[in-house]
């Protein structure tokens, strides 16, 4: 096929589904600077969207921004190593991979469950002897990937269940997602029936697994979300499909040197995906 017809042909199907949008998704974008009180790395650690805010954890400070303008509406000082975050009842809950506090040097390799309001005030908080990251909620539940910092590939992960208020542990349950993978599970996400788990699988053609809150794997999808996702308030739902904002991070400063990125400052906007309880499926932005 003539590759130009292909991408007139490409650019013809996207503005329809653009233009069969339901509701629009915003366009949200964060601006150079919002993230200095963060550390300084090309890493945005996990987010989560509320009705109207969005909040996200970059390491050593929570975030919080408008949905519709992307405007920084707030940050908190929080713990390193903080990892993913999700929303759940009113309140922020984070995946702590290891402590290391105001006054502490080095990691204590003990992760946390930290609890804050939707104003990002410190509410509480449980330490467990083990390395956390990826976190999501679901009936009462909360589920927390139990980390590991082996980077050769794998294919089991553990995965630990906590009452969602007292944060006490339920059990830990260990799942294959399919494929290998590298560390433990980085982001995870609901859509209210199943559980979303994100991964650093770079010699994989999938990246992401879909369990059932049981953790029984249904499915494998490609697409990697290691910055953060989650699904978009049911007023943005498309037509029998829900909508997934996955954040995507770029360098501040166009002119910045295009190597090491660590130590730069980093913007994030959204991208989208829809998902129809089968697969996830890019959808394009709408021009």
């Amino acid at each position: 096929m003539n590759w130009r017809l292909g991408i007139v042909g490409m650019l013809g199907a996207w503005s329809v589904m653009a233009a069969s949008w339901a509701v629009e998704p915003p366009k949200f974008e964060t601006a150079a600077g919002d993230f200095r009180e963060g550390v300084p790395m090309w890493h945005i650690q996990g987010m989560a969207v509320g009705e109207d805010a969005v909040y996200m954890c970059e390491g050593k400070a929570l975030f919080k921004f408008d949905l519709a303008t992307g405007r920084r509406l707030k940050a908190v000082k929080v713990p390193l190593h903080s990892g993913d975050i999700c929303l759940s009842d009113g309140k922020i809950y984070c995946a702590v991979a290891y402590g290391v506090s105001a006054g502490e040097h080095k990691a204590t390799e003990h992760g946390r469950i930290m609890v804050y309001d939707t104003d990002l005030n410190f509410l509480a908080e449980k330490r467990y002897p083990t390395l956390f990251d990826g976190i999501t909620a679901l009936d009462g539940v909360l589920y927390v990937g139990v980390g590991t910092m082996d980077r050769t590939p794998h294919r089991g992960c553990r995965i630990l269940r906590a009452d969602q208020k007292t944060l006490e542990q339920i059990d830990i349950v260990e799942i294959d997602p399919g494929f290998e993978i590298e560390y433990g599970v980085q982001d995870m996400a609901t859509d209210g029936r199943q559980i979303f788990l994100s991964f650093y699988a770079w010699k994989s053609r999938h990246a992401m697994a879909v369990c059932t809150k049981d953790l029984k794997v249904v499915s494998a999808q490609p697409f990697w979300m290691g910055h953060g996702f989650d699904f978009l308030p049911r007023r943005f739902d498309q037509p029998g499909c829900r909508v997934v904002a996955k954040l995507e991070c770029f360098r501040a400063d166009a002119k910045a040197p295009p190597t090491n990125p660590h130590g730069l400052d980093i913007r994030s906007r959204f991208v989208y995906h829809t998902w129809d309880g089968r697969d996830l499926k890019l959808l394009p932005a709408k021009k």
